[in-house]
């Protein structure tokens, strides 16, 4: 199928052989019929957006884009947007999902950005949660520009986060999964590079919770990980966390019950950089308004040389467990820490 003829079924129109959102948008894999197949670039105007409505159990949207996924700098207001946001307790965000043969951009100008959200904003914690969001540019990189959101906050949990990038990953905006209410949880947050991932001196990538905590924030590149900015996993954690990622089942090594965690891993090396303007952070601060629970916990590892055959060890220098406090002071004071 054509851009030309895959285009209007998603409310677009073709110039200069892309397909671009001008306005407002409604669209679900449900409404459709299945998934969206855009045969060339897509692009989301600063005046379009793309709204998924709220369904029963949650609603989603597949975009599968043979060419570039970009968002523009909203020109107008709720505009320069993918929403699967609800508004009410009860209602769970839409799962989105954007598979790109090419790149994935998210424009920003350092105060606002292109969006890609699924919040759960109204009431309460009655039933629902933040939606699930996947940025997948298999073939190409993705860039989440300083001002330009990528969130799950709910008043329930947070959704998950995955952005992963063919060549290298940029996060120089918000990468955010957030539960707001007491009884809510941070969810998890992956991002993978197949060679540079870093996270800019605007980037912040954070996994937050109340009471349960938050939830594994992992980012991953196979040829160097570079980290300017925040990478966060946080909540008060008071009581048990319950299905994080943290602890068994999915890290057999960690303590049972870590109300939060952060997972670095590098094919190369690895630097959490706090020279000069440089705020270079991993942190998995928890038990800020009182109370401790063990143990939140953080690992910073690159893959080093093997004579063997196989799969390379992982060499650590940040791994510690650790009862959590409220703020710990970046790596270094003075310098980038790498492992070299």
């Amino acid at each position: 199928m054509s851009v030309l003829i895959s285009c209007p079924l998603l409310g677009g129109s073709v110039v200069g052989g892309e397909c671009r959102i001008t306005g407002p948008v409604i669209a679900s894999d449900a409404i459709h019929g299945g998934p969206f197949a855009i045969e060339g670039t897509l692009r989301v105007m600063g005046t379009g957006s793309i709204t998924v409505p709220a369904a029963a159990g949650g609603n989603s949207l597949t975009l599968n884009v043979l060419g570039d996924f970009i968002v523009e700098v909203p020109t107008v207001t709720n505009r320069g947007r993918v929403s699967g946001d609800v508004s009410k307790g009860t209602e769970t965000g839409a799962t989105i999902t954007v598979n790109a043969g090419g790149d994935i951009t998210r424009k920003g100008n350092g105060t606002t950005g292109g969006r890609v959200t699924s919040n759960q904003s109204g009431g309460s914690c009655s039933a629902g949660h933040g939606g699930d969001i996947s940025l997948l540019a298999t073939g190409g990189n993705v860039t989440v520009a300083a001002g330009a959101p990528v969130t799950s906050i709910a008043k329930c949990h947070g959704g998950e986060i995955v952005i992963a990038a063919g060549l290298a990953a940029t996060i120089d905006g918000q990468v955010t999964s957030e539960g707001t209410t007491t009884v809510a949880r941070g969810g998890p947050i992956t991002i993978l590079s197949e060679c540079t991932l870093t996270v800019g001196d605007k980037g912040k990538v954070v996994s937050k919770g109340l009471d349960p905590g938050a939830d594994l924030v992992h980012p991953e590149g196979g040829c160097q990980v570079l980290i300017q900015g925040i990478v966060s996993s946080t909540g008060p954690g008071h009581e048990k966390p319950g299905k994080n990622r943290c602890h068994f089942p999915n890290r057999l090594d960690k303590p049972l019950d870590a109300p939060a965690c952060v997972e670095v891993w590098s094919g190369g090396p690895l630097t959490v950089d706090t020279s000069g303007v440089h705020n270079g952070e991993t942190n998995v601060d928890t038990a800020q308004s009182g109370g401790v629970r063990c143990c939140a916990w953080p690992t910073c590892s690159r893959r080093v040389t093997s004579s063997s055959s196989g799969q390379p060890p992982l060499r650590s220098w940040c791994t510690g467990i650790r009862r959590s406090r409220p703020h710990s002071a970046p790596t270094s004071p003075s310098s980038p820490r790498q492992v070299g």
